[in-house]
């Protein structure tokens, strides 16, 4: 999951909010073969690996407005990588 979020972050779409509805798409397909709850954008039982995350370039993606709890990746907008 990490090395499609890193490659989904890096992807410049005009809309942000579509970054996010397009990885909703992609866990909704994994939901059931992985057997595990999306979160924000993470995955339950490995959530503790995903909050490692960290911007490639910070400081200039505050996010306004809300878009996910501030312990996700998906609260900010710009290149992830863990």
């Amino acid at each position: 999951w990490q090395l499609i979020v890193r490659d989904y972050s890096r992807r410049n779409l005009n809309c942000y909010e579509d970054r996010l509805h397009g990885m909703a798409g992609i866990a909704k397909e994994l939901k059931t073969v992985w057997d595990d709850e999306y979160l924000a954008a993470m995955w339950r039982k490995v959530l503790i690996y995903q909050l490692g995350w960290y911007l490639k370039n910070p400081g200039k993606n505050l996010s306004d407005p809300y878009r996910a709890p501030s312990w996700s990746w998906a609260s900010l907008e710009g290149e992830v990588s863990y």
